[in-house]
Order: C-alpha cells, then structure tokens, then sequence
C-alpha cells in the first residue's frame, strides 16, 4: 500500500487532488480525514463558572451574591 500526504479544503463536498497525485486517477483509494482542532468549532460553550473551576488558586467570591454584597459595599465606601 502506498500512501501520500497534502493539505486541501472541502468545497461543496469535493477535494481537490493535487495535480502531483493525479497520476492513480481511476484508482480506488482509501480516504482518511484529519483535521487540526478548532476550538471555536468544535469547543461547545463552557460557562464562567466552568472555566473558572478549572484555573489554579483561591476564588475570592464563591458565589454571586457574594460579589453583589462586595460591590454594594464597595458603592458605600464611595459615598461615605
């Protein structure tokens, strides 16, 4: 079995062949796709919270009437 390598994009369906492959026109193959990641398609949509369970270190709020409660005393200080 021989075996080649390129880089195509899929248009409508088709790949084009490189005119250096043409030669086994006619031939039967067999087609292996690979595809480099892509995270913006193939990634489904992580939440905030997601992300950040997964970064290192202490979380200064655990939830978010904590944060409600920091910035509203936050806002006091201001005023004060």
């Amino acid at each position: 079995m021989q075996a080649i390598q390129f880089e195509a994009k899929i248009d409508d369906g088709v790949i084009q062949v490189p005119a250096r492959h043409r030669a086994w026109r006619g031939r039967n193959v067999k087609v292996i796709l690979l595809v480099e990641d892509d995270a913006e398609l193939t990634a489904t949509p992580r939440s905030a919270l997601d992300i950040l369970a997964q970064t290192s270190g202490q979380r200064l709020f655990q939830t978010a009437e904590e944060v409600d409660q920091h910035l509203r005393t936050e806002r006091d200080q201001w005023d004060a």
